[in-house]
């Protein structure tokens, strides 16, 4: 189900035996929908899966299991092949478009609940917030023809990430939460100062 939903996100319907148009973009509608659907079954920690009395008869740890899914989910969503595609549909269909800001603001209300509502970040959150922020960072440095302005509009991104996570921290009483927080912001502050 979460593969299905993924592909909707910049993707494209072929139908080879139309008379007119062939190849028709996702509406952007369904792709939110597509994202709403991961967030609420990837991203915020699945409970399901984590039944103890299956996993002490598999020896599979709980944090590999949650963090594969997620970490499949951000490699698709954060690809060069989905975010061109983004930026490829807002050319073609304007009016329909799913952009790349949209997706990271999406995105960003879903992985980062807990800064509005100054909740203590759990083991499992902690480590998709990491793989988030190690995505972007990692987009921020590329450029070519295949990344358009990925680079800027996810600087940007971060910026704005930064100055939620900076305040959050100076609000959270939980101290791993408050490490975490502040180890984010350093790995974005890092990426942000270009190398000399």
């Amino acid at each position: 189900y979460m593969t299905h939903a993924l592909h909707l996100v910049g993707g494209v319907y072929e139908n080879p035996g139309a008379r007119g148009a062939v190849f028709r973009q996702v509406l952007g509608s369904v792709q939110r929908d597509a994202i709403e659907f991961v967030s609420q079954q990837i991203f915020e920690t699945p409970q399901w899966l984590l039944d103890t009395t299956v996993l002490a008869r598999t020896g599979e740890s709980p944090l590999q299991i949650i963090g594969g899914l997620q970490n499949h989910a951000l490699n698709h969503l954060l690809s060069v092949t989905t975010l061109s595609r983004l930026i490829h549909s807002g050319i073609l269909n304007p009016k329909e478009n799913y952009s790349v800001e949209s997706m990271l603001a999406q995105l960003d209300k879903s992985i980062w609940t807990e800064l509005t509502k100054n909740q203590p970040v759990t083991i499992y959150r902690r480590g998709l917030q990491r793989v988030y922020v190690d995505k972007l960072v990692e987009l921020t440095q590329k450029s070519g023809r295949d990344f358009r302005d990925v680079a800027p509009i996810v600087s940007a991104h971060l910026h704005t990430l930064s100055v939620r996570l900076n305040t959050a921290a100076t609000k959270t009483r939980d101290e791993i939460t408050k490490q975490h927080l502040k180890f984010m912001l350093h790995k974005i502050h890092d990426a942000m100062i270009p190398a000399r």
